[in-house]
């Protein structure tokens, strides 16, 4: 696809996830506090 083009096809994608190796207490914390906050369904 082209953008702001109408038009058909595959869109290929490339994500790069980069997840620390160590946390900090407050960083395991707060992902904590953001995994109780989501249903189960987006937790997954």
């Amino acid at each position: 696809p082209h953008l702001h083009r109408s038009g058909r096809g595959d869109q290929l994608v490339t994500l790069r996830v980069v997840t620390p190796d160590k946390l900090t207490k407050k960083q395991r914390q707060l992902f904590q506090e953001l995994a109780n906050s989501l249903s189960p369904a987006e937790s997954r």
